[in-house]
């Protein structure tokens, strides 16, 4: 539910014209918490479950990044389409950041 509101977001943001809202199904499971808008074509976001999307075609398609599976996202901030950070928890413990 949380990737539908985010990319009718982008829809929104990218057109500049008139809202023209497209509901889009997610390529994965999983809860949402952070997105990094680059610009209107790349945005990066995260998920609870150590998930990282990114798209390069402003939402169209998504580009799905499971190389975390054992972190728990927070946050996430991209300066271009390839540099930035992600937030968040890892392991079994609460208090072991990365």
């Amino acid at each position: 539910m949380a990737l539908l509101t985010l990319l009718s977001v982008l829809a929104f943001v990218s057109t500049g014209q008139d809202p023209q809202w497209t509901q889009q199904s997610s390529p994965i499971g999983d809860d949402f918490v952070s997105l990094s808008i680059v610009d209107e074509m790349h945005v990066w976001i995260a998920g609870v479950s150590g998930n990282l999307l990114y798209t390069e075609d402003g939402g169209e398609h998504w580009i799905v990044q499971n190389v975390f599976p054992k972190y728990h996202f927070e946050s996430i901030c991209f300066s271009d389409s390839q540099h930035g950070c992600v937030v968040g928890w890892g392991g079994e413990l609460i208090d072991s950041t990365v």
